[in-house]
């Protein structure tokens, strides 16, 4: 298994190749994070987790974000990751100016275009059981 499920697992992952040439790093923010600002009325449901890497030259501050049960089947998933990295000295004086401009990145992704859910595929998707337990929660 790949361990995707979740979008904390595609975040240590990524962790893990923003910092695979760096002997020397300290996480200072791990966690999940709600997105804000859904401003084409999306109906998929979004996910995002936030990450603070410091190492010795930079600040690494990396959003991820999931877009599940994309319409119009609501059978997909989208992750998208928004990074800033900054120098040390740079993050020191300017560390919640970085922060809010890495958030307000994250909250005003959206896609495109507005595409409506074929319900009646999504129906008959539900009454052949080809929805796992956390799908079924997202369409009730």
């Amino acid at each position: 298994a790949i361990h995707r499920d979740h979008i904390r697992w595609v975040a240590l992952e990524y962790k893990a190749q923003l910092v695979r040439d760096e002997p020397h790093f300290y996480l200072l923010r791990s966690q999940h994070r709600l997105k804000r600002m859904n401003l084409v009325r999306d109906s998929a449901a979004w996910y995002s987790w936030e990450l603070i890497i410091r190492t010795r030259a930079f600040t690494i501050v990396c959003l991820l974000l999931r877009r599940q049960y994309i319409p119009p089947l609501c059978d997909c998933a989208q992750d998208i990751a928004i990074t800033i990295h900054c120098p040390v000295d740079y993050w020191t004086q300017y560390e919640m100016q970085v922060l809010l401009s890495a958030r307000v990145i994250a909250d005003s992704v959206s896609p495109v275009s507005d595409t409506s859910i074929y319900r009646e595929l999504v129906q008959a998707k539900l009454d052949g059981l080809r929805f796992d337990e956390d799908g079924i929660e997202w369409v009730r």
